[in-house]
């Protein structure tokens, strides 16, 4: 079974050093939990990408595959910029119809509440938050309508999962949303639920 990653550093796996170099992530993590083969993951994480990035650029690598799995995790680059939501709506919808029409099953983390590290003013932190609030409403929409399963992991409630820089999880952060996606990915899909795996590295 394939795989495909799409979204920001976090699905680059920033956050979450490989002691052989470069990051491990939840996306590379998730695959060993589900026993799928690297071969069969595609990662098109990329730092800072916004959500209207993500389907500009990414999407193109990925449009003629059809994998049974795609996660999308991106926005918080776009709550610290201020994206117009009427651009991040086209952005979402456009990436979580793909993968519905390519056959896959479709997972997508909630956005979490922004670290207490996070270097930022508190009128900047509660425009931060307003936007996650009105994002994670388009995205229970997209829900509704049948386009993706929201997953709401939560890992940033717990300020340990975060990286000193308050922007990226840390390997714990990491190990929980590839944890958490694993779990509904096997409840949803037989064909996930058949492929085995046991271990998050």
């Amino acid at each position: 079974m394939q795989l495909v990653a799409m979204g920001d550093s976090l699905t680059l796996g920033r956050g979450d050093p490989d002691p052989a170099g470069g990051w491990i992530g939840w996306a590379r993590r998730l695959a060993g939990l589900l026993g799928i083969d690297a071969d069969d993951v595609v990662n098109t994480g990329s730092e800072g990408a916004t959500t209207a990035d993500v389907a500009a650029g990414q999407l193109a690598a990925v449009r003629q595959l059809r994998p049974e799995l795609v996660v999308v995790n991106c926005g918080m680059n776009d709550a610290v910029q201020g994206t117009p939501m009427s651009a991040a709506r086209t952005a979402l919808t456009e990436l979580l119809t793909w993968g519905t029409q390519a056959g896959a099953l479709v997972l997508m983390p909630a956005l979490p509440t922004p670290s207490a590290k996070l270097p930022v003013s508190a009128f900047r932190r509660r425009r931060m938050e307003r936007w996650i609030a009105e994002f994670d409403d388009l995205l229970r929409a997209d829900a509704t309508r049948g386009l993706v399963v929201r997953v709401d992991v939560a890992p940033a409630e717990a300020e340990s999962m975060w990286s000193d820089d308050g922007i990226h999880l840390n390997t714990a952060g990491h190990v929980r949303v590839a944890t958490v996606l694993a779990d509904t990915a096997r409840r949803l899909s037989p064909t996930v639920a058949a492929s085995g795996g046991d271990t998050a590295s």
